[in-house]
């Protein structure tokens, strides 16, 4: 996306002229055209970052080779990458304990209530 213009793009532009311009509008933003105060490696690293913790691997897989044409680094990359693992890794673990817990309590409930046989 960005700045180029594809059939897609211009589709918009000529079947919803005000669509496009808020389109527009809201891609400078998303891209950091607009002044934004969290300057544009930063923004890459995130995206990167957050398309990993969601699991895109997809969309991360087009965000990296753009972030290095843009001058992005491997080792920022790989830095963003681990810390992520570390946050979305610890996580997953705190919320399959908390699962656990609710699982463990559940069934005892049961089985002191006499619920259970």
């Amino acid at each position: 996306m960005g700045d180029e213009v594809d059939a897609g793009h211009a589709y918009l532009a000529a079947s919803s002229p005000a669509y496009f311009a808020a389109y527009q509008q809201f891609s400078n933003v998303v891209y950091g055209r607009d002044r934004s105060a969290v300057p544009p490696p930063v923004r890459k690293l995130a995206a990167i970052a957050l398309l990993e913790g969601i699991r895109d691997h997809p969309n991360c897989a087009w965000r990296i080779p753009c972030g290095l044409r843009d001058g992005l680094t491997p080792a920022k990359i790989v830095q963003a990458l681990e810390i992520t693992a570390d946050v979305a890794a610890a996580a997953a673990v705190v919320h399959g304990a908390r699962i656990l817990q609710e699982e463990l309590a559940s069934a005892h409930d049961a089985t002191t209530s006499g619920s259970m046989v």
